[in-house]
This record gives C-alpha cells, sequence and structure tokens, in this order.
C-alpha cells in the first residue's frame, strides 16, 4: 500500500515522516512506514541526492545521508514513479450505521460492512451490499513509553475476566453522553463493557495477557 497523493520532501520529514498517521478523505487513515520499507535505488548514489553533515555522520557512524524520494514520473527524478510505503493503521474499523466491528489486514482496499444481523439496534443485512457504508477507522490507540503503538485492545478490553471464544464479533455503540464512558463495545458472547476508565493508568497493562 502507497500514499494516495503526491508527498512533498520536506513533508517527509515533518509533519508525514516515518510512523506518522494521515487521514485522506473518506475517512481512510495511513501510517507511514519505516526506511526499512521504503524501495531500494539501485547502487551507484548520484552525489545530487547524497547529503553531507559531517558532525552528525561521525554521531552516527554512517558515511553520509540521503534525500528521500521525490515523486515525479519524468526522468528528471532520480526516483521515477517511487511511492511512500504505508500500512493501515488503526486496523480496527467499524461501521458506522449498525457499528459492526472488523479488524481489517494492514494492506488492502477499504471495505464495506458485512451486514451482520442483530437482534436489537440498526441492522445492515437487508441493505444491498453496493449499498451499505464502507467501514471507518475507531480512532483509540495505545502507546508504550518505548513509543511503540498498537490497536486499542477491544477484544481482551470486553473480555478482561473470560476467554475469547473463536467467534467473537464486536460491536460498537455510542450512546447519549459525550464521554467515553458512553461509548460501549460489544462482543457476540454477551459481554460489553464501556470504555470508560480506559484512559486510566494501568488499565490496559491490567488486561493483556
Amino acid at each position: 500500500m502507497f500514499l494516495k497523493k503526491p508527498v512533498r520532501r520536506s513533508q517527509l520529514i515533518s509533519p508525514w515522516g516515518p510512523g506518522a498517521i494521515i487521514n485522506f478523505p473518506g475517512d481512510e487513515s495511513l501510517m507511514v512506514c519505516g526506511l526499512d520499507a521504503w524501495e531500494k535505488v539501485v547502487e551507484p548514489w548520484p552525489d545530487v541526492i547524497k547529503i553531507q553533515e559531517e558532525r552528525l555522520q561521525k554521531r552516527l557512524d554512517v558515511d553520509h545521508f540521503r534525500l528521500p524520494p521525490d515523486y515525479n514520473l519524468n526522468n528528471e527524478s532520480h526516483y521515477p514513479g517511487t511511492k511512500i510505503p504505508c500500512i493501515r493503521f488503526p486496523q480496527w474499523h467499524y461501521c458506522p450505521r449498525c457499528g459492526s466491528m472488523e479488524k481489517l489486514s494492514i494492506y488492502g482496499e477499504k471495505q464495506k460492512c458485512n451486514g451482520p444481523d442483530y437482534p436489537r439496534g440498526r441492522s445492515c443485512r437487508d441493505t444491498p451490499v453496493k449499498k451499505r457504508l464502507h467501514l471507518i477507522p475507531v480512532r483509540f490507540i495505545v502507546i508504550c513509553d518505548r513509543g511503540h503503538i498498537e490497536d486499542f485492545p477491544f477484544m481482551e478490553w470486553v473480555h478482561k475476566d473470560s476467554a475469547i471464544q473463536n467467534d467473537c464479533r464486536l460491536r460498537y455503540m455510542s450512546g447519549r453522553s459525550s464521554t467515553i464512558a458512553g461509548i460501549q463495545i460489544l462482543c457476540s458472547c454477551g459481554k460489553q463493557r464501556t470504555l470508560a476508565g480506559s484512559f486510566s493508568k494501568n488499565a490496559i497493562a491490567s488486561i493483556k495477557k
């Protein structure tokens, strides 16, 4: 998966450098991959894309630095047609109509609601597939002190005191309250829990296995 629009070199440093989450029109959210996932350019490296900064080179023990890709489809660029790799993040998405939640792959296109049948509330089961809404990101994530980032563990949060079954499916429901206490996560097994307290210290550590 690649960025869906051209990005200037300066933007690849700030605000859209590696690890940045970019929101695109249509409620699509992507994260720029680390440099190890970027396309390799064949050696030898042209001098025009090398940057010399002796003090920083010495500190990092490297020979030189290189300019990031300059997206250009003509031969004037040393990276013709190069695209910036990215992944889908967050992975947890939900249907804005019925609340059905799916953890999507980090790659691939947007997906529409699969139309589960719910005994109460709105359901997309009888809605033609072409008219179903695309799933949108659930914008809750967790980050550790060392900078590691991942989706909020919704499944573990709901099943704090019980086992998670293979057929468990989640549903995102928002109530009248505008606080996180008004957001409720329901599971097909019958378990349910609001997000109240999820921002508290050690709230996540207490449920992670």
